[in-house]
């Protein structure tokens, strides 16, 4: 029955105490995040996976589709075009096959696509990756640091240069994406900087573009100049041609009147007879003695 003296109550029979909260294992929500899209939560195993520069996953083709269709969603307000993308290549995991169900089970017995290409750690949620902005390699963040030292690095897969600001986490926590939420923006407005400069250089200061204007204006003033000259010559040409041309219709024509005036008169000395011009006697053709 209890306190009868058969049985000694202890004290976690008698007072009841909050359940603690078991903490939460991300492990299976992390390598979702790698290995799935953020818009279209597809597979992106045999698809082209590209990343933005807050670390976020994409499907190529989905997100691609998104802001063609403007329906980007608010979480990634900042994506508006393909220069807003990296292309990311991942590297392909030696014990991976595409049919075994082994896969298909827990974190522990599943194995992973996608693999380091220097320390070999598969992409499972467990490790945290990071992605070089000049080629897009994909490298465990313990093999980025086991690199080399120095200010300009090589890809170990394709040996092409990169800085520690090419460097991005893919996945990265709330305090990471603050910060490069922070340098996105940094880099935005140097790149807006970049191009205002560059758009100066190229167009004339204030007072080059003025007397620019002024010489170009000259060149104008010359030029109507000389096209009113060749206008004025030619005009005179063709006054001058046509009056040669009024001077010697006139002359024809008044040749011509004289010729004619001649001609009648020789036609009329042939029917009259000069001797009989006043008596009247005389016919055509004919004289009359």
């Amino acid at each position: 029955m209890g306190n009868d003296g058969g049985s000694v109550p202890v004290r976690c029979e008698q007072v009841k105490l909050k359940k603690k909260d078991k903490p939460i294992d991300t492990t299976e929500k992390d390598r979702l995040k790698y290995l799935t899209c953020a818009i279209s939560r597809e597979s992106l195993v045999g698809k082209q996976a590209v990343c933005d520069r807050l670390g976020n996953l994409f499907d190529k083709h989905s997100v691609m589709k998104c802001m063609i269709e403007k329906n980007v969603p608010p979480q990634f307000s900042h994506l508006h075009a393909l220069k807003d993308l990296i292309n990311v290549h991942f590297t392909k995991n030696e014990e991976y096959q595409e049919n075994k169900e082994a896969q298909l089970g827990n974190v522990d017995s599943f194995v992973s696509p996608f693999a380091c290409p220097l320390t070999t750690r598969p992409v499972n949620g467990k490790y945290k990756f990071c992605a070089l902005t000049t080629c897009g390699h994909v490298f465990s963040a313990k093999g980025l640091e086991s690199s080399k030292e120095g200010a300009i690095k090589e890809c170990y897969v394709c040996l092409v240069k990169y800085t520690d600001n090419d460097i991005i986490t893919l996945n990265p926590s709330d305090e990471e994406k603050q910060v490069m939420n922070n340098k996105m923006l940094e880099l935005k407005k140097d790149e807006k900087e970049n191009k205002r400069k560059l758009k100066e250089t190229k167009e004339p200061s204030g007072e080059k573009k003025k007397d620019s204007e002024e010489n170009d204006g000259e060149q104008k003033t010359k030029k109507r100049k000389v096209m009113r000259t060749a206008d004025a010559g030619v005009s005179r040409a063709s006054l001058v041609q046509g009056g040669l041309q009024v001077k010697s219709a006139l002359k024809k024509a008044t040749e011509g009147h004289d010729q004619q005036k001649k001609l009648s008169t020789t036609y009329q000395s042939i029917f009259s007879n000069p001797e009989d011009k006043n008596s009247g006697m005389h016919m055509t053709g004919v004289y009359l003695k």
